[in-house]
């Protein structure tokens, strides 16, 4: 899916796959290039599957900007997934490339907003593994939460990567190679 330009509004939401049974979802590709998403509470997925494996899956934005308004207080300014397992499936090898992208409130309420939640991959029962998340230049005024591979219950979360060249981020930003969430491993993860 290739999307250059253009404005969304609240709750839009892309999928460069969906897989809503047992199905994979696997070997997807998002590019947005230049698009604007105001006032917020974006999701995008390179891949989604309800019980299977999202593999394989890719999401690039550059120059994209992301604006918050008061509508959104409390909430979460862009949600951001290479590839997203909603089961026992697998999310491995997942990428996303974020560029020269833009994350602000235009209208700052209490509580504030959440800024970006980026995830290589993101599992809810299987495994993380082998996600790669890359942040090139751009500002994320509104903070972020930014993981290579993200596990919940006895899954995994292994040799996932975070590389981060330039930027601007806020206070509130945190940056894990690798999140086992629940009674799984985070083992070999790294961030640059």
């Amino acid at each position: 899916m290739n999307i250059n330009g253009g404005t969304f509004g609240h709750f839009a939401e892309i999928y460069g796959g969906w897989a809503n049974g047992a199905g994979n979802a696997d070997n997807n590709t998002v590019n947005i290039s230049g698009s604007t998403f105001t006032p917020g509470r974006v999701r995008i997925y390179g891949g989604y599957s309800l019980n299977g494996n999202a593999n394989y899956n890719t999401v690039d934005i550059s120059g994209g900007t992301f604006t918050g308004g008061i509508y959104d207080v409390g909430g979460t300014l862009a949600t951001i997934y290479g590839g997203r397992a909603n089961g026992a499936g697998n999310a491995n090898y997942n990428t996303v490339n974020i560029i020269n992208s833009t994350f602000t409130e235009s209208s700052p309420g209490s509580p504030p907003i959440t800024g970006a939640n980026i995830y290589g991959g993101y599992s809810v029962s299987g495994n993380a593994d082998y996600n790669t998340v890359n942040i090139t230049g751009g500002n994320f005024a509104t903070g972020a939460n930014i993981y290579g591979g993200w596990a919940n219950g006895a899954g995994n979360a292994n040799y996932n990567t975070v590389n981060i060249t330039g930027g601007t981020f806020a206070t509130a930003t945190y940056i894990y190679g690798g999140w086992a969430n629940g009674a799984g491993n985070a083992d070999n993860n790294t961030v640059n």
